[in-house]
């Protein structure tokens, strides 16, 4: 087996290169970019390395490089690589059993005896005995999460069964505290991260303020660069950071995955059955991956050298990789390929214009000079809202909403440029709460970003995101000689305003209003 190429920093940057110079043509990589917006995926970024260059970094506007985003179930990877250095220097082992790695305060007075079974190999394969989540019980009121996983029926013994139990990765982030005397996001900052370049942040449990490794957030290529480490099986620039053996393991299939999830998703995708190695699914078309939830991925391809990372908001997130593994991996090349200038011009183009606005829109309409200024009255509406006013300028359009909690003004950019807003246009709840699924922490979440144009001759559309949050609000407002019928639409989960819906897929919510 050929031992995959290792990344050497450059002033601690990644180095770069064409994607033709390590067998990918540009082409495919742009297929790849137009099924996308085909078919309406919401990637944030996107970065693809081979033989230890950075080929394809691409993020999409409103975020940049340095914006923090959720990986959700990707976190599981992590907390795996926590345990793993914890065998290293010799902490606990593989196959030591779990519960006197815990407070005795923290188990249940009549625990099942199946449990003294449990390992730490079982925590990592997913084989701990549920089959059903835990976690969702943890989450509903619990105030000792630790007791509640263990209270949680075992339908068969430890290690004869795989259940995708979240709940596993929280007894790790315990088993890590309680070893190492670091919570496990303290841990790996100083044991990885720092040392490969990766800035994460996470939040704690309630009422415990325990770590909690799904609230993890990275920048861009810090998935990137984790998965990088995976594929170099521990090495870093120079560095064993990870005991190799160890990162082979983990790597490999350890048992069948067939019965994925539990939890209300009953179609199981091929990827979700190509079986399971330490909390790292396999791929069908070789290889492993983090995999967090709307598409948070790090895919690593031993085979080909290579790996992909990407951030999103995208419910139906098993297409990206599907995506990429049609455009893209199934196209590669084992030795670098022609330059095709054209098509390497126009991926340039995609990547410096990646956007989540309206690209597409046009910054002028006819419409624009005769409904400049006007002041719509909106009907009678459940959000409250009195009226509306839009005046047009060649940069910008200044928006003026009037309701029950007073008048609001709102700048949209023009051209796909992101203009800063203090809060949410259209919407009953005054601090514009966002659902925890879609929020990202440690940002103000009244500071917005809005971009727009004109989709069509009558219609002007905007959309409204911010760094608090992954999610989107899109609005279109259509003139009809003196009737404005102004729709919203979120993909936030969980309602977080009125009527509107839980993905992209629902209906916009309607509004109408007369000049005055």
């Amino acid at each position: 087996m050929v031992k995959n190429s290792v990344a050497h920093l450059v002033n601690g940057k990644l180095p770069t290169a064409a994607p033709e110079s390590v067998g990918i043509a540009s082409a495919s990589v742009q297929a790849f970019f137009d099924a996308i917006k085909e078919e309406k995926i919401a990637l944030h970024s996107f970065q693809l390395v081979r033989h230890g260059k950075l080929v394809v970094d691409a993020v999409a506007k409103p975020y940049t490089h340095d914006s923090f985003h959720r990986i959700f179930s990707a976190a599981k990877g992590v907390v795996a690589m926590a345990i793993l250095l914890c065998i290293q220097d010799g902490l606990f082992g593989l196959d030591d059993p779990v519960l006197p790695l815990l407070p005795k305060e923290d188990l249940p007075e009549d625990l099942d005896p199946r449990w003294e079974k449990l390992t730490i190999y079982h925590l990592l394969t997913m084989t701990d005995g549920h089959l059903e989540d835990a976690l969702f019980k943890m989450f509903t009121g619990s105030d000792c999460w630790t007791r509640t996983f263990f209270e949680v029926p075992l339908a068969c013994d430890p290690g004869t069964r795989f259940c995708y139990d979240m709940g596993a990765q929280y007894i790790m982030n315990e088993i890590v505290a309680g070893a190492t005397g670091k919570d496990l996001g303290t841990f790996m900052k100083e044991r990885v991260w720092d040392k490969i370049g990766v800035d994460a942040n996470w939040q704690y449990t309630v009422p415990e303020h325990h770590f909690f490794s799904s609230t993890i957030q990275m920048k861009p290529e810090g998935l990137t660069r984790m998965s990088l480490l995976y594929l170099q099986e521990g090495e870093w620039d120079g560095e064993q950071i990870v005991d190799r053996s160890l990162m082979e393991m983990a790597a490999q299939p350890q048992g069948p995955s067939t019965i994925a999830y539990t939890c209300g998703i009953t179609e199981e995708t091929l990827d979700d059955i190509a079986g399971y190695g330490f909390h790292m699914w396999r791929n069908t078309s070789g290889g492993y991956r983090f995999c967090g939830g709307q598409g948070q991925l790090g895919i690593i391809y031993p085979e080909y050298d290579m790996v992909v990372s990407t951030l999103a908001a995208e419910d139906n997130c098993d297409r990206i990789d599907e995506l990429f593994d049609r455009y893209v991996l199934h196209k590669c090349w084992a030795r670098p390929q022609p330059v095709d200038e054209l098509a390497a011009k126009k991926l340039q183009y995609t990547i410096d214009h990646f956007t989540l606005g309206t690209p597409d829109a046009s910054d002028m309409s006819s419409t624009a000079e005769r409904v400049n200024g006007k002041v719509y009255k909106f009907a009678a509406n459940d959000q409250g809202q009195d009226s509306i006013c839009f005046e047009f300028g060649p940069d910008q359009a200044k928006i003026v909403t009037v309701s029950g909690k007073g008048e609001k003004t709102f700048i949209v950019g023009l051209r796909d440029v992101w203009e800063k807003n203090r809060g949410y246009i259209l919407t009953a709840k005054p601090d514009g709460k966002v659902e925890d699924l879609d929020h990202n922490f440690g940002y103000n979440t009244m500071e917005t970003l809005m971009t727009g144009g004109w989709a069509s001759a009558d219609t002007f559309e905007f959309v409204l995101r911010g760094d608090s949050f992954n999610c989107e609000y899109r609005y279109r407002c259509t003139f009809i000689d003196d009737l404005l019928i102004a729709q919203t639409q979120t993909t936030a989960h969980g309602a977080p305003v009125a009527f509107m819906g839980e993905s992209s897929d629902r209906p916009f919510c309607e509004f109408i209003a007369y000049a005055e």
